[in-house]
């Protein structure tokens, strides 16, 4: 049947997302800013910045699904997209917001692009950094609003 496919990656979807959200809240560094094993975190958090930066870089602006490939240029190939760079985020946000911040929505009016944009800017300053290790920065501006 047609809708039962759909319900079952809405199912999918969902049971990520609370995945991500538990992992976020077992985590105590992770939104104070504390150091944090690098093995704490799964997916493009634990990449490090400059990944982040490469496929910014050719996908700023959309969200659509894509890959990198050789003629595009001289930068680091990557098996990323920033629709991954952003899911993660938002998981990361939510857990936060859940957790620290009385489940009021930290990130509410904020845009995709301009928080990617932001960890862009702060990448810059740490390209070998993990990734996560600039979202602390993002939850003070966010909470600076």
């Amino acid at each position: 049947m047609p809708g039962m496919r759909s319900e079952r990656l809405d199912l999918q979807a969902t049971t990520s997302f609370l995945l991500l959200v538990n992992l976020c809240l077992s985590l105590p560094g992770i939104t104070s800013g504390e150091p944090v094993a690098e093995s704490t975190f799964l997916g493009v958090g634990n990449e490090p910045c400059h990944v982040f930066m490469s496929t910014y870089e050719h996908n700023p602006a959309s969200l659509d699904d894509h890959h990198e490939t050789a003629d595009e240029g001289p930068h680091h190939k990557t098996d990323y997209t920033s629709l991954d760079y952003i899911n993660w985020v938002q998981g990361y946000l939510s857990g936060y917001s859940l957790h620290e911040n009385d489940g009021v929505n930290i990130a509410e009016n904020a845009s995709n692009g301009g928080m990617l944009n932001f960890l862009y800017r702060r990448c810059t300053e740490t390209p070998d950094a993990p990734f996560y290790t600039v979202l602390p920065k993002l939850l003070e501006r966010l909470e600076s609003r």
